[in-house]
């Protein structure tokens, strides 16, 4: 997606939850719209909306978010977006170390008077005091605009994730979702029900497929798979697979020892043809 049609998609959203276009609310629409496709688990919008704390004295934070959907495990996200239309601006050395100060604190910080940070410290407390809960904390920070070299090293010292907009394309951010895939084995699969498969397929006709070509070049097919985010692209596994698939097809298997892919569903079409969803 061009950046001037991803700052037009956070304007609709922004006029859709305030119905104004302001810098503030852009920011808010951003970190909305990052939740939705970041988050593994799905919620309704509601509740990633009402994980906003951005107001007056919110301490850094726009968005403090839990994941509860396991018994046992706690996600807690904490985020904070500046938004900048023409990319230029640069953020505020001193509002990054407030961030990262109370981001290291929560849920102990000091001179708090925003009633939804407020209401979301009491959530925490009461979730991480659940019995054998395990407490996980993110700190994502994402700026369309510029980080000067203190303000991003800081960050990355926090162990912070940082998004920019390039980042947003290259993680699939700006995209809804991924095509089907079909696939066509060798033989009969080895193992087949509805959650899973093992099978022996072409290379060749694998590699072939338009469509997996085009999401191997771009590397988005590697977002959704158990490789996990690719943190850095530059000199990631993923372009020594990109580059195998481009200029030794053949080896792609030998090297990487087969493939293993996560989908949302796998349908059988007959013997030999699947569509991954």
């Amino acid at each position: 997606m061009e950046r001037k049609n991803f700052i037009d998609l956070l304007k609709r959203i922004s006029d859709s939850k305030f119905n104004n276009q302001n810098a503030a609310n852009i920011s808010k629409a951003l970190g909305f719209y990052f939740l939705k496709r970041y988050a593994e688990t799905e919620y309704d919008d509601i509740d990633y909306w009402n994980s906003n704390v951005d107001s007056a004295n919110d301490r850094g934070f726009d968005f403090v978010f839990f994941d509860d959907s396991s018994d046992s495990l706690l996600k807690t996200y904490f985020i904070q977006c500046k938004f900048s239309e023409d990319g230029e601006s640069s953020i505020n050395e001193n509002e990054v170390s407030k961030t990262i100060n109370n981001y290291k604190t929560f849920p102990e910080i000091q001179g708090n008077i925003n009633q939804k940070l407020d209401s979301k410290i009491n959530e925490y407390k009461i979730q991480s005091q659940k019995e054998n809960m395990e407490i996980e904390k993110y700190g994502i920070y994402i700026n369309l605009g510029v980080f000067t070299k203190n303000a991003k090293e800081a960050l990355e010292r926090a162990n912070f994730e940082i998004y920019d907009f390039e980042k947003f394309n290259s993680e699939l951010l700006l995209d809804e979702r991924l095509p089907d895939i079909n696939i066509t084995l060798k033989k009969p699969s080895l193992n087949y029900n509805d959650s899973n498969f093992l099978a022996i397929l072409s290379v060749k006709e694998f590699l072939n497929n338009e469509i997996i070509r085009n999401l191997i070049e771009t590397q988005k097919i590697f977002h959704y798979n158990v490789r996990g985010l690719m943190r850095n692209r530059k000199n990631s596994i993923a372009d020594d697979i990109k580059n195998t698939v481009k200029n030794e097809p053949d080896k792609l298997f030998q090297r990487n020892n087969g493939l293993t892919i996560i989908c949302q569903s796998i349908t059988k079409d007959d013997r030999l043809n699947f569509t991954l969803k």
